[in-house]
């Protein structure tokens, strides 16, 4: 039986989790299903037979070199890092709820660099592990291009040099961008999602 994690996505909604790669679809369904999940994020072999539909994934890039894009602000409220959070994820595979607490010790961390786009766009930017966690957009003002800006914006913060780059759940025109920019695909783990 698949081991179901159970959260809530980043707007709220409770959302059971399973690696499906071993089998155990019927049971991860009903065990979500049991502990209320009205959606059941799994990765695994191709299950769009069993009604899931193929969202994003999980996918890590690396850049020897990761390219500058122009510097934006960064900031330490708070509040708006939570509101970004909340509105830069609403609907995307793989994020999970964050609740205030989460981003005052988030904002507080001197190794994380919280950018932003206007008050439209998020990416945090580990400085010690040189890593980009997965930028976020507002839901109407997703754009390929704007991934694409908070990424190089990213890539300006740790001021060039080998970068790895986390996403979760974006399109594939979002990654064939990433690639362009010079990241290259080092994991990938194929994303599914069944509303119950």
């Amino acid at each position: 039986m698949s081991t179901v994690i159970v959260s809530v996505t980043a707007d709220g909604t409770p959302v059971a989790e399973a690696d499906l790669r071993d089998g155990g679809i019927e049971d991860a369904v009903a065990e979500s299903r049991r502990v209320g999940a009205r959606v059941l994020w799994a990765y695994g072999v191709d299950l769009e037979t069993q009604g899931f539909r193929r969202v994003g994934g999980y996918t890590r890039l690396k850049a020897d070199d990761a390219p500058l894009g122009i510097e934006l602000p960064a900031i330490r409220d708070p509040e708006l890092l939570l509101r970004l959070y909340v509105e830069g994820y609403r609907g995307i595979w793989g994020h999970k709820q964050l609740d205030l607490d989460a981003a005052v010790a988030l904002a507080e961390r001197p190794e994380l660099v919280h950018l932003v786009l206007g008050e439209i766009g998020l990416c945090r930017v580990d400085t010690v592990a040189r890593l980009i966690d997965a930028p976020g957009i507002v839901t109407e003002e997703r754009t390929v291009g704007r991934y694409v800006e908070l990424v190089g914006a990213a890539g300006f913060a740790l001021g060039g040099g080998h970068a790895e780059l986390e996403s979760w759940g974006d399109r594939d025109e979002t990654l064939a961008a990433y690639e362009a920019l010079g990241y290259a695909v080092v994991q990938r783990i194929q994303g599914f999602e069944l509303p119950l």
